[in-house]
């Protein structure tokens, strides 16, 4: 799983605060191997606004089920420039992975 740190919050934040939500990030989704996502969003929500990183209620409940759903797949997360802050970057798709084989210069969801 690839999550991209949106560069508006990062420079809120500042580069205290997201390696804070990066260490934070890692740490949940090592820690639950099967735990429900309920359980994941509560740690998630306590954890980061301990640090001052308090997200919609939204935003909590996509990460934690995000992180129930690739369990296993493995984390990664990268800034705005693409700049790999945690794992590694999974490699890209083929080349018109999306398009439409009949029509390649339209992509498939158009």
């Amino acid at each position: 799983m690839t999550l991209t740190i949106n560069e508006p919050w990062a420079d809120r934040v500042g580069p205290d605060g997201v390696a804070a939500y990066v260490r934070i990030l890692a740490d949940v989704t090592d820690s639950y191997d099967d735990a429900p996502v309920a359980q994941v969003e509560e740690d998630l929500h306590a954890r980061l606004d301990a640090e001052g990183l308090r997200l919609t209620d939204l935003a909590y409940a996509h990460l934690a089920e995000k992180i129930v759903e690739t369990r296993g797949v493995g984390l990664c997360i990268v800034d705005h420039h693409g700049t790999v802050l945690h794992g590694t970057l999974a490699e890209a798709d083929p080349p018109n992975a999306t398009d439409d084989p009949e029509h390649p210069d339209r992509p498939i969801f158009s």
